[in-house]
């Protein structure tokens, strides 16, 4: 059993909804969404199917078990609710299967943390061609769904700049990564998850000044190298 004040290292995964843990003394231990209250032995076999072939994953570093758990809460809440959106937005599943996506998916965006991450996710590509919004914004309208109808709503006005932002985006992972793919999603995945792509959006949809698109690659191409300076070893 874990100290909650123990040092942790987390390796965290919303979408599957577990956490494992490296504590100070080299053991770990696993946090699970389906059992809140419980902290669990994990071996090294349960550290490799954990972990294989999952997407999401990522690293973060937390004062103790406490914060991990509501970390991994915050993340498995916001990934639900994209999966939700996602339905939402699938022309192809029956109008019965998307309203009762909108009715779940209002309901989760009522934790403004929770939109925020998923906004955070849809802003920072752009959306394919099957997704269905006229549909999804019509649908909406009648289901007593305001959250899930304002989110499509502004995931379509913002499409113009988020395709800009995308295009900058990857201009400036390549003159930091070079040919590195493997570096460059690692890059791609952390600034997605800390909402870079979403901020620099909002902040020209807000400002109305999409003319900056132009200067977005050195902008973007800037913030990459201060991270990479803030997170290279002394």
């Amino acid at each position: 059993m874990a100290d909650s004040t123990t040092k942790v290292h987390a390796l965290v995964s919303g979408r599957r909804g577990f956490a494992v843990l490296a504590l100070a003394d080299g053991s770990h231990v696993r946090l699970d969404v389906r059992r809140p209250d419980e902290v669990l032995p994990v071996s090294g076999r349960d550290f490799r199917f954990l972990t294989d072939e999952c997407g999401d994953l990522f690293e973060r570093e937390v004062a103790d078990v406490e914060e991990a758990r509501s970390l991994l809460e915050h993340e498995h809440r916001g990934a639900e609710a994209l999966a939700l959106a996602l339905h939402l937005l699938d022309g192809d599943l029956s109008d019965d299967a998307r309203r009762e996506c909108a009715i779940a998916l209002d309901e989760a965006l009522a934790d403004e943390g929770v939109r925020r991450w998923v906004e955070r996710v849809l802003w920072s590509t752009p959306a394919p061609k099957t997704f269905d919004v006229a549909g999804t914004v019509g649908g909406c309208s009648g289901t007593g769904t305001p959250r899930a109808r304002d989110l499509v709503v502004r995931l379509a006005q913002t499409q113009p700049v988020i395709r800009e932002v995308c295009v900058a985006f990857e201009a400036a992972l390549r003159q930091v990564h070079g040919s590195d793919e493997r570096a460059a999603a690692q890059d791609r995945a952390a600034r997605v998850r800390e909402g870079l792509l979403h901020d620099v959006v909002a902040d020209l949809c807000e400002k109305s000044h999409w003319s900056a698109a132009s200067s977005l690659p050195e902008v973007l191409f800037a913030h990459l190298l201060r991270r990479r300076a803030s997170q290279a070893p002394t």
